[in-house]
């Protein structure tokens, strides 16, 4: 599962609870505009269960860059 779509599943307004950041941190990631500290990555995979891995939140961001 992509960071993108666990946000959209799970909602932007809880992933931010979740997580302790700021809603609008979320709405950046979502857009691929950011990509989180590396800190925050080790919240989401544990958060998820690993349904989300280092490689579904990192992967899509370099794609995108390098387009």
């Amino acid at each position: 599962m992509t960071l993108c779509d666990w946000i959209v599943k799970t909602g932007p307004k809880e992933v931010a609870k979740l997580l302790n950041v700021d809603p609008s941190t979320v709405s950046l990631w979502r857009k691929g505009a950011n990509i989180p500290h590396v800190k925050t990555m080790v919240k989401i995979v544990k958060t998820t269960k690993g349904k989300v891995t280092y490689r579904d939140i990192i992967e899509p961001f370099v794609k995108g860059k390098g387009q």
